[in-house]
C-alpha cells in the first residue's frame, strides 16, 4: 500500500493519549505570532450569508454566547436591533440551529415576550469582538446599557453596565430560539438563581427532539421578578416557588436595584445531561471574576492560534489567515459534563473514559478540509471527536451524518462519515479503536437503515450495492430530511468515495477480500458517465438515464451541478482524466470550468463575477462553485493534469475571495469548512484526497510558517518556507523536504511525524515541477477489481402526452431507452406488445452497444396509435429487453378519456367564456400581454397546452385563449352554468397574492335546492400542493412584464369538489375572492 500506518508509534501514542489531557498547542518556536489573538476579526462571515456570529467562545466550546439579531442563523452585520445573547451557536450553518435562552438586557420590563419585537437597537460604533470576548452598547431610548460578553467551555458570562435607569432589568427567554422549540421550563430558585429546561426541536425540518439544562446566576439579589407563559406576565417571589413551563413562550423578567452598583454580572451554564449537570458545570467554571474569565479565554485563544506561526504576507492576508483559523477551531462542540457524564445517542447517561466527547458533526461539510486541519495542529481533539463519532453509531446503531446534541438531523447526503473517519485513521489518531471503528463503518456501508431508525442513512444502498448506482426518485418517501434517492447523481458518487476510504482503510487492517470488494464499489461513479455528454448523469430504477442531459442543469445533485460533481472522483483522479477523453481533454474541460483565460487578465474579478458568487446559487452553471463544498478540491486537480501551475492561478485568485470583512468569506462557512480550506491552502498545502493522509503541495503565501505538530502523536514542527512568494510569484519551482529534493506534488502526514522542513521555491513563470511522469499524486484505489459489473436498464418513455381524448386517433412518439454495461460486443432483443386497442410499431426490434465496462445507452423508436375508437380507460404498452445479463420489462400506460358527455362516466366541459376577465398568461414573444398578479407577472403561454380541449392529468379540460390580450381566468366572484347531473367537479385553479383559504363555492339543483361549501387552492408559486389540491399544469418560469423569463416556477392546480350525483347541477357560484382564478372546469358525468 502507498501509505503505511507507523504502527508501534501509534499504539505507544494511544496508550499515552487515553491518559492525557486534551491537547493546547504549544506556541510554535521560530516564528513571532504574540498578537495572533490581535489579527483575529470574528466579524468576518457575519454577512452574505457567511452565517458566522461574533461572541464569546473557546476552542470546540460548548456554550458560544453571541448576539441574535433575527437572521435565522444569529447574527447579521447589516441588522440594527439584538434580540437577545443567547446560549448556543453554530459557525456558518445554512438554516435556523442553536441560539438558545436569548437573554437581553433593557430598561424596564417590555409589554410582549416576543424578542422581535423588545428587540433592542444598537450601533456598530459601539460594538467590538475578539475570540475572547464581545461588548456593544444597547441604545434603550429610556438607559443605555453596555454588555460584555465573555466564555468558559461550559459558561457564559454578562456583565451589563446600566447607564443612569432605576428600572435595570433582564429579559430571560427560554420559548423562543433560531431552532424550533417544543417546549420550555423556568424556575426561580432562589434571589439569585433562576434553572431553565429548553426541549427544542428541528434543524432545516423537523427532528427528533434534544433538550438543553441551564442554571444562571446573578451576582447580586433579584429586585423583582416576573414569569410570563405565552404572552401573560405574573408577578412572582424569590422563596424557590416560582416555576412556569408549558408550550407556549415561557420566561423571566428579572429586576435590579443598580442606582448603587450599576454593573451586573449574568452567569450562565449549560448541561445537555440533566440539571445536575448544569450545577456542576458552573460550580466547577463559574467561580472567577468576569475579568479573569476573559483573560483565561484570551490566552487559551492565544496559545491555540500560536499552533501556526507565519511571518510574511499582506496584513489582510494575516488577519484574514488567522480568523480563518479561528474559525476551523470553533467545532464540533464539547458535549461532556466536568464530570464526564454526556447523554448519548441512545438517550441513556454514559460517562465518558480517558476521551472528551464532542458533538455537532457538519461530516458532509468537513470531511473535506477541517478534519485534516485538525489532524495537524489539534490532534488529541480530533481524535476525541472521531472516538465520540464511533461511540454515537454503537449507540444509536449508525453512524451520524448530521449531528446536533444527541439527533441525527439527517441533513445533506452519502455517506460522509465514512471518509471522515477514516481520514481520522490514517493521520494515527484511532490507535487502539480500529476494530470498532471497522465494525461501524461496515455495517454503514453495507446496510441501510431499518424503517423505525430515525437516520436516513445510505437510503439508496439496496439498489447500489446490486446495480452500482443509486436510482434517482424525485420526492422519494424517506425520513424527514434529505434523502439519497433524491440526489442520486451526487449520492452515487459520494458513496464511491466513502467506498474508496473503505478500501483504504481495509487494506490498512488487513482485510484483503474486502479492500478489494470496496474497491470495486469505489468505482460506481463511472455508472452514471453518460457516454452521449461524459458527464455524470442520474438513471432511475429501471437504469436508464433521466433529466436535462445538459450537466449545468441536469437534477439529481445535491446542491450543486453535474459540472461541479463531474470532478468528485478523489480516490481516482487518473480513472476521472481517462473517462473524460485524456490529459488534454480534461485540462479543456478544467479550463472552462474556471474561466482561466479570464482568470489570468483578471484573477479576482473572475473568482468573484464569472464563477458562483452566492452562497444558494446552486444550479444551472458550468463554473466553478468556491460557495459550497463539492468542488472544493478541484484546483488542485491541474496537479494530475501535468499543469500545476494553473493550480497556483486559481487557488492565488480564490483567496482573493477571503477578506477582512463582514463579507469576507466564501459560502456559509459550515463549521470550519471555509475557513481550513483557506488556512491550508495559504500555507500551501492540501488534502485533496478524501480519505487519505495525502497533502498535496501548492503555493503558500506567507514567506514562513510554523506549525506545531503536539505530542504524542508527532515530534517536531511542520516548517513551510517560500521565501520568494509574492502575487507575481506564485509558481513552485522546486521543492525539498527536509533538505533532500521532492518533485513529487505531495506528500502525507506520516512523513511528518518526526517533524519537517518543507521548502517551496517559487518563480514568476510556470516550470516542469511535478509534470513529468511519477510526480503527479496517486490514486488510492486505481483502476483496482474488475469496475462495473454487468447490467441491464431499460425505460419505455415520451415525452408526449399519454392521456388522449377518445374520438380521434392520436399517434404517440416514444422511445426505448437502454443503458447496457459490460465489456465487448453487447446485443439486447426487443419485443413490444399492447392491447389491441393501441398499434405498436415496431414489434420486435434489436439494440447493438461495443461495451468497455462502463454504462453505454441505446435507443429505438416507437410509434403508438391510438384509434379513434379506442375504449376509456388505461391500456398498457410493454417493451421487454433481453440481453447475456437478463430480462427487463417496462411499461408505458396511455390512458383514453372520453369527454362526450353522453354516458356515465364521461367528461363534460363547463364553458366559461362569460365568466373570464383576467388576462393572466403571456407569451416570450409578448410579455406584457399578460399580468396574473397585477404585479407585473404572468403565466407563460409557450409552456400551456394549445388553446382548445386538451388533456390534464385525468381530466379533459378546456384551455382559453393564451395569446394576445383575451382573458383566461375567472376570479371571484362568477357565477356559470352547467346544466347535467354531475357526481364531481374538477377545477383547474390557482391562487395569487399567496394561498385563496375557504372560498364560498354554492351548487345550485334543478329541484331549486343549494348546497354551500368552500374550496382552497395554493399560490401559483408555492411549488407543491396544498390542501386538498393535486398537480396539474407545471411551468418551469414565469414572465415578468417587459422583460420576459424570469423564476420562480409556477403552477395550475387540479381540485375535485363531488356533487350529488342524483340530481341534475344547474349552475355553480363562485364566491368574491378575487385571489383564486379559475381557467377551466370539467364536470364528470353521472
Amino acid at each position: 500500500m502507498w501509505n503505511r500506518r507507523l504502527t508501534p508509534f501509534i499504539a505507544f501514542a494511544a496508550v499515552l493519549s487515553l491518559a492525557a489531557p486534551l491537547a493546547s498547542a504549544a506556541p510554535a518556536e521560530g516564528v513571532s505570532s504574540d498578537d495572533s489573538v490581535d489579527l483575529v476579526n470574528p466579524f468576518i462571515g457575519t454577512q452574505a450569508e457567511g452565517n458566522t456570529f461574533p461572541g464569546a467562545s473557546l476552542p470546540f466550546g460548548m456554550v458560544q454566547l453571541s448576539p441574535d439579531t433575527g437572521h435565522y442563523a444569529g447574527y447579521r452585520y447589516t441588522d440594527d436591533r439584538i434580540r437577545g445573547f443567547s446560549m448556543t451557536h453554530v459557525s456558518g450553518v445554512g438554516c435556523g440551529l442553536g441560539g438558545d435562552l436569548p437573554m437581553t438586557p433593557m430598561t424596564g420590563r417590555p409589554d410582549t415576550t416576543d424578542y422581535a419585537q423588545y428587540a433592542q437597537p444598537f450601533r456598530h460604533e459601539t460594538e467590538t469582538a475578539s475570540p475572547a470576548a464581545y461588548q456593544v452598547t444597547l441604545d434603550d431610548p429610556d438607559g443605555a446599557v453596555t454588555a460584555e460578553l465573555a466564555a468558559t467551555t461550559r459558561t457564559g458570562w454578562q456583565r451589563l453596565t446600566y447607564e443612569g435607569s432605576e428600572e435595570s432589568g433582564l429579559m430571560l427567554n427560554a420559548g423562543q430560539a433560531l431552532h424550533g422549540v417544543r417546549s420550555s421550563r423556568v424556575e426561580v430558585l432562589d434571589a439569585r438563581t433562576v434553572r431553565t429546561t429548553v426541549e427544542g426541536s428541528g434543524f432545516c425540518q423537523e427532528t427528533e427532539p434534544y433538550t438543553l439544562h441551564f442554571l444562571t446566576t446573578f451576582d447580586r439579589d433579584i429586585e423583582d421578578v416576573e414569569l410570563f407563559d405565552g404572552d401573560e406576565f405574573t408577578a412572582a417571589s424569590t422563596d424557590g416557588s416560582a416555576a412556569t413551563e408549558g408550550e407556549a413562550r415561557q420566561g423571566a423578567w428579572i429586576g435590579f436595584d443598580t442606582t448603587e452598583d450599576d454593573d451586573v454580572v449574568v452567569t450562565t451554564s449549560l448541561s445537555w445531561v440533566d440539571a445536575d449537570g448544569a450545577a456542576g458545570n458552573l460550580a466547577e467554571e463559574g467561580g472567577s471574576s468576569f475579568d479573569e474569565v476573559r483573560e483565561s479565554a484570551r490566552t487559551l485563544w492565544q496559545e491555540r492560534l500560536d499552533a501556526i506561526a507565519v511571518d510574511g504576507g499582506t496584513e489582510e492576508q494575516r488577519r484574514t489567515f488567522y480568523s480563518s483559523l479561528y474559525r476551523s477551531l470553533l467545532g464540533p462542540h464539547r458535549a461532556d459534563d466536568v464530570d464526564g457524564r454526556y447523554l448519548g445517542w441512545d438517550d441513556e447517561v454514559h460517562t465518558a473514559d480517558g476521551h472528551g466527547y464532542y458533538q455537532t458533526s457538519s461530516l458532509w461539510d468537513t470531511y473535506r478540509t477541517q478534519i485534516q486541519l485538525l489532524a495537524l495542529i489539534a490532534p488529541q481533539e480530533a481524535r476525541d471527536q472521531s472516538i465520540s463519532l464511533i461511540l454515537q453509531g454503537e449507540q444509536s446503531g449508525r453512524l451520524p451524518r448530521w449531528g446536533w446534541g444527541p439527533v441525527e438531523t439527517n441533513v445533506m447526503t452519502g455517506d460522509p462519515a465514512t471518509p471522515q473517519l477514516v481520514t481520522a485513521q490514517q493521520y494515527g489518531l484511532l490507535g487502539g479503536w480500529e476494530d470498532r471503528l471497522w465494525t461501524q463503518l461496515v455495517q454503514n456501508a453495507d446496510t441501510v437503515p431499518s424503517e423505525d431508525h430515525p437516520a436516513n442513512g445510505r437510503a439508496g444502498n439496496d439498489h447500489y450495492l446490486e446495480h452500482g448506482y443509486v436510482p434517482a426518485e424525485t420526492g422519494a418517501e424517506c425520513k424527514p430530511g434529505d434523502c439519497d434517492l433524491d440526489h442520486a447523481g451526487s449520492a452515487t458518487m459520494e458513496y464511491a468515495v466513502a467506498d474508496a476510504a473503505m478500501s483504504v482503510i481495509a487494506e490498512d487492517l488487513g482485510h484483503d477480500d474486502d479492500a478489494l470488494r470496496y474497491a470495486e464499489r469505489s468505482r460506481s461513479w463511472e455508472s452514471i458517465i453518460n457516454p452521449d455528454t461524459g458527464f455524470p448523469q442520474p438513471r432511475d430504477a429501471d437504469g436508464v438515464f433521466v433529466g436535462d442531459p445538459d450537466p449545468a442543469y441536469t437534477e439529481g445533485f445535491h446542491e450543486g451541478t453535474a459540472w461541479q460533481y463531474n470532478w468528485l472522483v478523489p480516490q481516482d483522479v487518473p480513472g476521472l482524466i481517462s473517462k473524460i477523453g485524456g490529459t488534454e481533454a480534461a485540462n479543456e474541460r478544467l479550463d472552462h470550468f474556471f474561466a482561466y483565460d479570464q482568470l489570468l487578465t483578471d484573477p479576482e474579478g473572475t473568482a468573484r463575477d464569472v464563477w458562483v458568487n452566492s452562497a444558494y446559487e446552486y444550479y444551472g452553471t458550468s463554473r466553478y462553485n468556491p460557495q459550497n463544498e463539492p468542488d472544493l478540491h478541484a484546483p488542485y486537480l491541474y496537479l494530475w493534469t501535468g499543469q500545476p501551475w494553473k493550480s497556483a492561478e486559481v487557488v492565488r485568485a480564490e483567496l482573493t475571495l477571503f477578506t477582512d470583512s463582514p463579507s469576507g468569506i466564501t459560502g456559509n462557512e459550515d463549521v470550519g469548512t471555509m475557513s481550513a480550506w483557506h488556512v491550508l491552502s495559504s500555507l500551501g498545502i492540501y488534502p485533496a484526497i478524501a480519505g487519505t493522509d495525502v497533502l498535496t503541495i501548492g503555493s503558500p503565501v506567507f514567506d514562513r510558517a510554523v506549525i506545531d505538530l503536539p505530542e504524542p502523536f508527532y515530534d517536531g514542527d511542520l516548517v513551510i518556507e517560500a521565501p520568494d512568494t509574492s502575487q507575481d510569484a506564485r509558481y513552485v519551482q522546486e521543492v525539498e523536504l527536509n533538505g533532500r529534493t521532492h518533485r513529487h506534488s505531495w506528500l502525507t502526514a506520516a512523513e511528518l511525524r518526526d517533524g519537517a522542513d518543507l521548502s517551496i521555491g517559487l518563480g514568476t513563470e510556470p516550470s516542469d515541477w511535478g509534470t513529468r511522469r511519477g510526480e503527479q499524486p496517486p490514486a488510492p484505489v486505481p483502476g483496482r477489481g474488475e469496475g462495473q459489473r454487468e447490467d441491464l436498464g431499460a425505460a419505455l418513455t415520451s415525452d408526449a402526452p399519454l392521456t388522449v381524448t377518445a374520438g380521434q386517433e392520436t399517434t404517440i412518439e416514444a422511445t426505448l431507452s437502454a443503458v447496457l454495461t459490460g465489456r465487448g460486443e453487447i446485443t439486447a432483443d426487443v419485443e413490444l406488445t399492447s392491447d389491441d386497442a393501441v398499434a405498436v410499431t415496431p414489434e420486435h426490434g434489436e439494440l447493438h452497444v461495443q461495451g468497455d465496462g462502463a454504462p453505454q445507452a441505446a435507443e429505438l423508436p416507437v410509434t403508438l396509435t391510438v384509434p379513434a375508437d379506442a375504449p376509456a380507460g388505461e391500456h398498457v404498452v410493454t417493451a421487454t429487453v433481453t440481453s447475456r445479463v437478463g430480462t427487463v420489462e417496462s411499461e408505458l400506460v396511455v390512458l383514453v378519456l372520453d369527454a362526450g358527455c353522453e354516458s356515465a362516466g364521461s367528461q363534460c366541459i363547463v364553458p366559461l367564456d362569460s365568466a373570464l376577465t383576467l388576462d393572466g398568461v403571456a407569451t416570450l414573444d409578448d410579455t406584457t400581454a399578460g399580468d396574473f398578479d397585477e404585479k407585473g407577472w404572468a403565466f407563460a403561454g409557450d409552456e400551456l397546452p394549445a388553446p382548445g380541449d386538451a388533456p390534464v392529468d385525468d381530466v379533459v379540460m378546456r384551455i382559453p385563449p393564451t395569446a394576445g390580450m383575451d382573458p383566461n381566468f375567472a376570479v371571484g366572484p362568477f357565477s356559470v352554468e352547467v346544466g347535467l347531473p354531475v357526481e364531481q367537479l374538477t377545477f383547474l385553479a390557482t391562487a395569487r397574492n399567496g394561498d385563496a383559504n375557504d372560498v364560498s363555492l354554492t351548487l345550485a339543483y334543478a329541484d331549486g335546492s343549494t348546497e354551500e361549501t368552500t374550496v382552497s387552492v395554493g399560490d401559483w408559486a408555492g411549488g407543491s400542493p396544498q390542501f386538498d389540491n393535486r398537480p396539474g399544469l407545471h411551468q418551469g418560469y414565469r414572465i415578468e412584464n417587459g422583460v420576459g423569463r424570469v423564476g420562480p416556477e409556477t403552477d395550475l392546480w387540479l381540485l375535485d369538489v363531488p356533487t350529488d350525483p342524483a340530481r341534475e347541477l344547474t349552475s355553480i357560484t363562485v364566491g368574491d375572492d378575487s385571489d383564486l382564478a379559475v381557467m377551466a372546469v370539467t364536470a364528470h358525468r353521472s
